[in-house]
């Protein structure tokens, strides 16, 4: 047995668990990078249609996905339980981080496209031009993608601490 799991193989089934959840849930970022992370609507009617890869920040979360599980796999085949952990940490933060300035964006943009074209209206003399409503729609890839990070840094952050927790605890049993 192991004196730092406790297991007869030395964690290998915590490992593969932290394997198991952190590739479900880059494949769900991977998904939510590929569908539909946003819409544009000016006066009700659609104008643009973003899937995640038409952004950069779609493609920076399909990037840190991919190779975040590559590195986990390579890792815990290696038996390296805290470098597979680590992985899903950073690529957690990075899908995270991408996500949610995809969201920011798509939430801001209306407002900096509305001005943009009083803008250019005013340079035009346009007497009595109102700048049509214009909307913008947040599709489920940019939700997917967040979620998937957020719990990714969570499955990262629990196979770096459970370890060292449970270490503590024999220690002072002992």
């Amino acid at each position: 047995m192991s004196t730092d799991t406790g297991t007869p193989r030395g964690g290998a089934r915590g490992r593969l668990v932290l394997l198991a959840a952190g590739v479900v849930l880059l494949v769900v970022a991977i998904v939510g990078a590929g569908i539909e992370w946003g819409r544009l609507l000016v006066n009700g009617r659609l104008v643009v249609v973003e899937d995640g890869l038409s952004l950069w920040q779609g493609v920076v979360v399909l990037l840190a996905a991919a190779l975040g599980a590559v590195l986990m796999g390579v890792a815990v085949a290696a038996g390296r339980g805290r470098l597979a952990a680590a992985s899903a940490l950073v690529a957690g933060a990075v899908v995270t981080a991408a996500s949610l300035a995809g969201l920011i964006w798509l939430a801001t943009r209306p407002t900096d496209i509305a001005d943009r074209v009083r803008r250019g209206a005013e340079a035009i003399p346009l007497e009595g031009y109102v700048v049509p409503p214009i909307e913008s729609i947040i599709g489920p890839g940019a939700w997917l993608s967040l979620v998937a990070g957020a719990l990714l840094l969570a499955v990262g952050l629990a196979g770096l601490v459970v370890p060292a927790w449970r270490g503590r605890r024999r220690a002072g049993r002992a």
